[in-house]
């Protein structure tokens, strides 16, 4: 189980150091899916509004891998930060 608060930031003694270092478990568990959620209806609604024009039709290839490669990150990210807190 992870404990209330987490880790959020690590420095590893290289360069100067922002931001929180610690966040509340709860509010990062619900801000990562919420993210993942947000990137995806945006990129839903880019592709909505501009599947028919050429320009578009053309790139949407790597439009749909770079979206998918996005999300891909986050969720990583999320999963990262979860089991470096799990075994740290």
């Amino acid at each position: 189980m992870l404990p209330d608060r987490i880790r959020i930031h690590w420095t590893l003694g290289m360069g100067p150091y922002y931001g929180p270092e610690f966040a509340p478990a709860w509010l990062v568990l619900i801000l990562f899916p919420v993210l993942v959620a947000g990137t995806a209806v945006l990129a839903s609604v880019i592709d909505a509004l501009f599947r028919n024009t050429g320009a578009f039709t053309e790139i949407r290839p790597v439009y749909l891998v770079s979206v998918l490669g996005t999300l891909a990150v986050l969720f990583s990210c999320q999963v990262g930060l979860i089991l470096a807190n799990l075994y740290a």
